[in-house]
């Protein structure tokens, strides 16, 4: 029996995103497939459909988590075919990159997240019988705790160039447990590496188009605790050398600019792929 994720904390909200990239993958314009999204969504059946949000302000949140996702894959199979043949997923959660993108030989994903999430991810995709198209180790850690040292043990070198993703993550996190990520990426970090990271800014709380989730997350006890409102200068200090994206930029390439509400959300975030 597959043990279900709790729909409180932090780990909840990576069963929402699986419910919305399911949904991005039925749709005829879909920019991407995620094939195993929608047997997460059914075994899990007790977490509504994308609850925080309606009309246009659903249609907006969820254009942003798909455009996010795209942006993602490709920015980080652009990296391994870089020669960063390490990918690191910080909060993996339901993500299923290592199954359903094309990766370059010699590919590594590591995954790591919390034990609970990834008992049940492992549960699910074993029971699809799902094979990775790149080598793929998970990685159960807290981001508050060891987690390096799992990684570590995991088999990731250091020595070696590395991809770093942070997708939906970091600003779950205090401002003091996302630096003390930051240094510890950083400190194992080879030339050449790059890092992909999501962010958002103290505008958020001001928000109107985003006051339904943050009072979900409040809710489910998932609460965003840190904003980063001048993301240059935060990861410049950290070490990286930074290319900068707005939610704004990415929806209009992708065809999905929403109207309206939409507009408020994509200036409260923003998107970084940044190289050492």
């Amino acid at each position: 029996m597959v043990r279900v994720i709790s729909a409180e904390g932090v780990g909840s909200t990576s069963l929402l995103l699986a419910l919305a990239r399911a949904a991005e993958s039925r749709r005829p314009d879909r920019l991407f497939t995620d094939p195993y999204a929608a047997e997460f969504a059914a075994a899990a059946p007790v977490v509504p459909d994308l609850p925080m949000e309606a009309g246009a302000r659903r249609t907006a949140l969820a254009d942003y988590l798909a455009v996010r996702t795209r942006f993602f894959d490709d920015s980080l199979v652009e990296a391994a075919n870089f020669g960063c043949r390490q990918v690191v997923q910080l909060g993996a959660g339901l993500d299923t990159r290592a199954f359903r993108l094309d990766w370059p030989p010699g590919t590594t994903v590591y995954e790591v997240d919390q034990p609970a999430v990834l008992e049940f991810k492992e549960a699910v995709l074993a029971r699809c019988g799902a094979m990775p198209r790149s080598g793929r180790m998970v990685v159960p850690a807290d981001l508050t705790g060891e987690w390096v040292a799992a990684l570590l043990d995991a088999g990731f070198d250091p020595a070696e160039r590395v991809v770093w993703a942070a997708e939906g993550v970091l600003y779950y996190l205090t401002p003091e447990d996302g630096d003390r990520v930051m240094v510890a990426l950083g400190e194992r970090t080879a030339a050449g590496s790059r890092f992909v990271v999501e962010h958002i800014t103290r505008e958020v709380v001001g928000s109107a188009t985003l006051s339904g989730v943050r009072s979900e997350l409040v809710r489910r006890r998932a609460e965003w605790r840190s904003f980063v409102d001048d993301p240059v200068a935060w990861l410049r200090r950290h070490g990286w050398h930074v290319r900068l994206f707005t939610p704004n930029e990415l929806l209009a390439a992708s065809g999905r600019q929403p109207e309206g509400e939409g507009a408020e959300a994509r200036a409260t975030g923003w998107l970084a792929v940044c190289e050492r």
